[in-house]
């Protein structure tokens, strides 16, 4: 039996057409304002993929999601800077 059918994720519905990964930028540049845009969309990315291997992700509501993706892209962020 299908519960609910996404169809739409990442900006467009969600939150008036501002896609996440420049909601994250936003977020993250009030405290590394020189942080640049290509290193947190390339974050952006990899939380994207990393999540979509994560298993657990199926169980995850959007609080757990967010709260995720921002560790993976903070990881990723500290590594690369």
């Amino acid at each position: 039996m299908t519960k609910a059918i996404l169809f739409d994720y990442g900006g467009t519905l969600d939150s008036e057409g501002w896609h996440w990964s420049s909601q994250f930028f936003q977020a993250i540049t009030k405290y590394l304002p020189n942080l640049e845009r290509k290193v947190v969309d390339r974050a952006f990315l990899q939380a994207d993929g990393e999540l979509y291997n994560e298993p657990e992700v199926v169980s995850f509501g959007l609080f757990a999601h967010i709260k995720r993706h921002w560790e993976i892209m903070a990881s990723t962020i500290s590594q690369n800077a």
